[in-house]
């Protein structure tokens, strides 16, 4: 409406008597940008553009091309899924548990903060400096298993260096099966660790022994008995520690976990303090 209305105006403007120069220059005006646009209409090249066309009439007989959809790829696992796979995480989880705390209050409760950095505590397990120097060794060895475990991986998969592997594993692992009783051995050259192992319908055992050269610095009993999907019992020895500690585990949820410790010492040792102690405590998984 508003364009309509200046055009009348301008047509009235137009028509009024008076000096012909202004309306002839006004006109002249208006009719400059129509005869530019008409003349970039007339020059311009269509085709020279991918995707469009001079001439649209051919279009309605043109069949097309179908375009066939193609299936979606299955998903593989992830470079990260292939590195740590299910069998490495759950023995990394098993030997942080064993340097540092089977549960998550544990672990806590040992840890150094600002709060008991002077207690009698760090006397034995260390400052904060040489607790981190621990965990960096832990890294170190957790490289150094993952060398050994994808070496072997390959090694079993080349058909030249299978017969490696072949005797390799003859000497670092042995299985033996008595009626309900599997038992096995096996040593991790990267952590100088020896696992005994026994599993049977009613328990199962595990002897670890934390060597140094060929004499063990740590004994490392374990007992576990899953009563039900979501209850786990468990009790431990530490030799070297002399200390006994029994662990009830109850799954609240698929990410939350209670656990119940209690432990004892049995006897001297410079490793931990000696003490009777209870620790309660839940986990969060994020």
């Amino acid at each position: 409406m508003g364009k309509n209305n200046m055009n009348r105006s301008i047509l009235r403007y137009l028509s009024k008597p008076g000096p012909k120069l202004g309306r002839a220059l006004i006109l002249l005006l208006l009719s400059l940008p129509q005869s530019i646009f008409a003349s970039s209409i007339s020059t311009r090249n269509y085709e020279a553009h991918p995707g469009y066309l001079a001439n649209v009439e051919n279009e309605k007989n043109d069949s097309g091309i179908e375009i066939p959809f193609i299936a979606r790829p299955s998903e593989g696992l992830e470079l990260r899924e292939k590195i740590f796979n299910s069998e490495l995480s759950k023995e990394f989880k098993d030997r942080y548990e064993d340097k540092f705390g089977r549960t998550e209050p544990e672990r806590v409760y040992n840890s150094p903060n600002k709060y008991t950095y002077y207690d009698d505590l760090y006397t034995l397990q260390g400052t904060p400096e040489q607790v981190n120097d621990q965990k960096r060794q832990f890294g170190e060895y957790m490289m150094r298993r993952l060398v050994e475990y994808h070496a072997d991986r390959y090694a079993k998969s080349d058909p030249q260096v299978r017969p490696i592997y072949e005797a390799k594993e003859r000497l670092s692992q042995i299985k033996v099966e008595v009626q309900q009783v599997k038992f096995d051995a096996k040593y991790s050259l990267a952590g100088n660790i020896l696992d005994l192992r026994a599993r049977s319908p009613w328990f199962d055992t595990k002897v670890s022994l934390i060597l140094a050269g060929a004499n063990p610095t740590e004994t490392i009993v374990s007992v576990t008995k899953e009563a039900t999907p979501s209850l786990g019992l468990e009790a431990r020895y530490l030799e070297a520690d002399a200390k006994i500690a029994g662990i009830i585990t109850k799954k609240l949820s698929p990410l939350l976990t209670s656990t119940l410790t209690a432990s004892a010492c049995t006897g001297d040792s410079q490793l931990t303090p000696r003490e009777t102690l209870y620790l309660v405590g839940m986990s969060l998984l994020f």
